[in-house]
């Protein structure tokens, strides 16, 4: 019995070895249809992964461009520090478990909570001023509206900056926005005030107008195809002055419109925000000030 036992336990161990050994040469030679799935997602991932970092590093550029126009234009028109998207994000909150005296918790929550009180306090200091500035007969709200009705952000081009010229192919300084609409779509003053200068001419900005609002803001339609106003003229917030057109140098139908602050160029994009619904305008930002190439 002893022997037959014995005979039993070599031939066992024998064949358990052996059919280790064929399952790892198998396993090394032949893939099977889950492995070869994985090894083909692991191929698709290494040549994604490139691509992805480039897109993260350019939505990481965007969002703090937004940020910087975000704390422009509280500054501009505001006149005040953009708020804080999120209060909590560097509090620095401990991960607290059960070997962490109460005594320590409560003084830790104690100082956060001091903390976004003190902060609270801030933000409302800030909307008060925005509230009594707007509130003051002297504030100067500037114009903040578009001055086409029903604009897309898709419709939005060139803003500020150094853009290619069309007929020149060379980067030239664009002091406006171009706005692209079909020929004939009315042109509105984007805020009260004087038209102060009607231009009509074949060249350079063809036919423009440039409006005169409190604060010393100066606000410049080009491009027109017609215009509806005159000189001295009063205006109000929404009131037609001409239509899109194509006249002087321009590449195609749109609007070249500029705002100026007691003569320096502002970007009128940051002054369209009223124009747009959350969801569309940090896309016109992002085209403002991406697309390079300019129509005039």
């Amino acid at each position: 019995m002893r022997r037959i036992l014995g005979i039993i336990a070599v031939y066992s161990i024998a064949i358990t070895g052996l059919s280790a050994m064929v399952y790892g040469v198998v396993s090394l030679v032949v893939n099977t249809g889950v492995e070869r799935e994985f090894i083909a997602q692991n191929r698709m991932y290494a040549r994604l992964y490139p691509r992805l970092e480039e897109r993260e590093a350019l939505i990481r550029d965007v969002v703090k461009d937004l940020q910087y126009r975000d704390e422009g234009i509280y500054n501009d028109i505001f006149h005040s520090p953009a708020p804080v998207l999120d209060p909590t994000a560097n509090l620095d909150l401990s991960q607290w478990n059960d070997t962490v005296p109460e005594q320590r918790i409560a003084s830790d929550v104690y100082s956060k909570a001091v903390m976004l009180s003190q902060r609270a306090g801030k933000v409302e200091e800030n909307f008060a001023d925005i509230f009594y500035a707007l509130a003051s007969r002297k504030a100067a709200v500037p114009p903040m509206r578009s001055p086409l009705e029903g604009v897309r952000y898709a419709q939005i081009g060139a803003s500020v900056g150094m853009k290619t010229n069309p007929s020149y192919k060379t980067s030239v300084q664009h002091n406006g926005i171009d706005i692209m609409a079909a020929q004939g779509t009315p042109v509105l003053a984007t805020a009260p005030g004087v038209v102060i200068t009607i231009r009509r001419s074949s060249k350079g900005s063809g036919n423009e107008v440039e409006i005169l609002h409190n604060g010393q803001y100066v606000t410049r339609y080009s491009h027109l195809a017609s215009v509806y106003v005159g000189m001295r003229q009063r205006v109000s917030a929404g009131s037609v002055i001409g239509s899109v057109g194509m006249t002087g140098v321009s590449f195609a139908p749109h609007l070249h419109y500029e705002v100026r602050k007691a003569g320096e160029i502002m970007n009128p994009a940051n002054y369209m925000f009223a124009s747009f619904t959350p969801y569309d305008y940090p896309n016109v930002l992002y085209m403002a000030s991406n697309t390079l190439q300019s129509m005039d």
